[in-house]
């Protein structure tokens, strides 16, 4: 990267800029230009005080003159690739010793120009490249996940996809922060808690039914972390800042945690002035147009946190012909006596011939191990017909034991084909981890003939889902916070649904590990704000702590002042605190347009707070459709008040949730009230109506001594017999006609 221009800047609160402008294709000596001013816009959102992802962008405007010529820049910027050309900026209070402040990539689609001549007037417009990691998936270089990670190195990685990196060197200051949030486990309270809080690499990807990766993008990992701190970023005196919302809003200070570019953590904290007072007296400040709006006061405070724990066991795991175990394809712990696995798939079997075939069918038995901790699935298949029944399936201990199934080919139509695998286990007998495997076991003929040395079997499975099933199951858990003080107005926010956090159950996917000073363990839920014996879960410290700056209205203000100030601090005028949402900073006439809130009024009395524990019942997520699996009660397939079993199914009263309707298979079936026949209406004082001018009703036929044999009939039962061509019925004692 070479410097082509440069230029200065002063106003008149003698501050000074150098602004460069850098090209990565340039060889030469750089010139300057004719600078007009230029414009830092911090984009904010006016409808939240804790939008995380603080947003910023430069506008430079400068002159094209004959003895000065830009022409052949501008052109150059306008048709050049992405990121060859950056601005940097360097700031100055004495016009000597100047400070590294800003970095961006300039926007060859929004700058531009007048055509003027002889004098043209051009807009340079450079972002700090937060904006382009939407457009990047979060993975390495390869495609391949990151691994588990602390919050810092997570951040490292986004941050670093930027690209204006080059600029900084492995011992510059990159990132600094002060989150006040520590947990139980933590070594103490000194210390930079992101250094102590490990998200697993699997959070931030999934897979799709093909079993390729589905990334989040960098900009949606950078708002989730954001958004689990509450806290905000972006970039300002030649260094990211990650602030919690309450420390920004209620101290005079920040201890700031400071991390070099190569990841390493400063020995010391800075301590960081977060306030800019102005004089009371208007000295050296001069307000332009001002105007209030308001927050208004939150009656509650929700965020949705989504561990559901019936997930894909098996996601990303693709099982192939292999001889030995993929160990810990998934951890299952047992929550209860019902648990069990649903598993669903389908595999794909080649088959190829090392000589000319015969005219018969191949048929090739395959086996899955299906193994937790020392229990194995076993299922034997003794014919193809089998493959669809799974009901004599048991875990047992002995070593070792398998699903079997089979493949059928047909030599006519060699090559390959699809076999549908879907079963419910019994009930799982205990915890550990999930490992499993696929063989091919024998290739025979229609006779049993062992075939192998003719043929050969590769089996794949495609499309494969493992679900954990509980009885009960949490999938989400809402956390919210209510303000008891505030007017029955108030407004309730919803926060963006947190997708990891504290671990709830052994089943929670995507749980935040902390550091205990020797090793990483699962998170506790006994958060506190700079203190090792705090007692919230970390979702809902953070939503105590926003709750407790909005128990009542907060003044926005909206409009311009002239002075010195520096953007990110909070302005202190009058006795209040003003906290930016939102600002625009021209230098030339050191003027601050924007938005500002009213910070520093916490109350942290009358904050009630919970959780509202979902399982999920009626939006349970949807198995991918690779065949068709048997279901039992609680599992998505069943509609609510509806229970599915292997040959049986129970329709339940909505209210009393007792049995109204039951079609059973292997024991008998039952209609609670009446039933009609042959009509839509029925008869009040009929049990039964029957209804038809075609037909009849047709009695149970049988001999009389077929009769005679039923043990313990009922009084009032009815047969025809055949023998005797007459109706009887029992009354009791004996068997008499009408």
């Amino acid at each position: 990267m070479a410097l082509r221009y440069s230029q200065i800047i002063n106003n008149q609160e003698s501050l000074y800029f150098r602004v460069e402008i850098h090209d990565e294709d340039f060889v030469g000596t750089s010139s300057d230009f004719y600078l007009e001013d230029i414009e830092w816009d911090y984009k904010g959102q006016n409808n939240q005080r804790w939008q995380s992802v603080w947003a910023s962008q430069l506008t430079i405007a400068l002159q094209s003159t004959p003895t000065k010529d830009l022409t052949t820049l501008i052109d150059d910027i306008l048709n050049a690739d992405e990121a060859q050309f950056t601005v940097k900026v360097y700031k100055s209070t004495d016009g000597i010793n100047y400070s590294f402040y800003w970095i961006g990539v300039i926007l060859t689609d929004l700058s531009g120009g007048l055509d003027e001549a002889p004098v043209q007037s051009f807009q340079l417009v450079a972002t700090d490249g937060l904006g382009t990691l939407k457009d990047i998936d979060y993975n390495i270089d390869d495609d391949t996940p990151h691994i588990d990670g602390t919050v810092q190195e997570h951040l490292f990685n986004v941050l670093k996809k930027i690209p204006t990196n080059s600029h900084f060197a492995n011992s510059d200051v990159f990132l600094v922060s002060d989150i006040p949030y520590f947990e139980t486990n933590m070594p103490s309270v000194v210390g930079s808690s992101i250094d102590w809080i490990q998200i697993q690499g699997r959070t931030f990807y999934s897979f799709e039914k093909n079993g390729n990766y589905k990334w989040m993008n960098c900009f949606e990992v950078l708002e989730s972390i954001c958004l689990i701190l509450k806290a905000r970023i972006f970039f300002i005196e030649g260094r990211w800042y990650l602030l919690n919302v309450r420390i920004w809003e209620t101290s005079a200070t920040a201890n700031l945690h400071k991390f070099t570019f190569d990841g390493t953590l400063g020995g010391t904290t800075e301590s960081y002035n977060l306030r800019q007072t102005l004089a009371g007296d208007n000295t050296g400040v001069r307000l332009a147009t001002q105007s209030f709006d308001f927050f208004p006061p939150l009656k509650m405070l929700r965020q949705s946190y989504k561990h559901d724990t019936s997930g894909d066991l098996m996601e990303g795991t693709v099982l192939t012909t292999t001889n030995g175990l993929q160990n810990d394809v998934a951890v299952v712990s047992k929550t209860s006596d019902n648990a069990t696995l649903m598993f669903k798939g389908v595999c794909n079997v080649q088959v190829s011939q090392s000589f000319p075939y015969s005219n018969f069918q191949v048929f090739v038995k395959l086996r899955m191990t299906v193994k937790i901790a020392a229990y194995y699935l076993r299922r034997y298949a003794n014919n193809a017909s089998q493959n669809n029944d799974f009901s004599n399936a048991v875990w047992i201990l002995t070593t070792p034991n398998y699903v079997e199934f089979w493949a059928v080919m047909n030599v006519n139509t060699f090559g390959a084909t699809n076999v549908a695998i879907a079963f419910q286990s019994p009930a799982i007998p205990t915890s550990g981890g999930l490992d499993m495997q696929l063989e091919v076991e024998a290739i025979q003929d229609l006779n049993g003939n062992d075939i192998s040395a003719n043929y050969s079997a590769y089996a794949e499975f495609r499309g494969t889902y493992m679900e954990y099933v509980d009885d009960i199951p949490e999938r989400e858990r809402v956390y919210f916070a209510t303000n008891n003080v505030s007017s029955s107005f108030s407004v309730v926010e919803e926060l963006d649904d947190a997708f990891f956090g504290d671990k709830i159950t052994d089943m929670t996917p995507n749980n935040l590990r902390v550091w205990n000073g020797t090793d990483w363990i699962n998170s506790t839920s006994k958060w506190g704000r700079n203190t090792l014996s705090g007692t919230d879960p970390l979702l809902l410290l953070g939503i105590k702590d926003m709750m407790a700056a909005q128990t009542q209205t907060i003044r926005k203000r909206s409009g311009t002042f002239h002075g010195n100030f520096d953007l990110h601090k909070v302005l202190v005028f009058e006795g209040d605190y003003w906290l930016p949402l939102g600002v625009r900073f021209s230098v030339i006439g050191c003027a601050y347009d924007g938005e500002w809130y009213d910070a520093g009024n916490y109350d942290d009395s009358g904050i009630a707070t919970g959780a509202v524990i979902g399982t999920g019942i009626g939006d349970e997520p949807v198995i991918p459709p690779t065949s068709t699996a048997p279901a039992i009660a609680g599992t998505p397939n069943a509609p609510t008040n509806t229970v599915f079993g292997y040959g049986k199914i129970e329709l339940l009263d909505t209210t009393t949730n007792s049995r109204k309707v039951v079609m059973d298979a292997n024991t008998f079936n039952y209609l609670i009230n009446q039933l009609v026949i042959g009509s839509d209406t029925s008869d009040s004082s009929a049990l039964v109506s029957l209804n038809s001018t075609t037909q009849g009703f047709l009695l149970p036929r049988m001999t009389q001594a077929q009769m005679d044999a039923i043990p313990s009939p009922t009084p009032g039962l009815m047969v025809y017999v055949t023998d005797q061509a007459a109706v009887y019925y029992y009354n009791g004692t004996t068997w008499h006609k009408p």
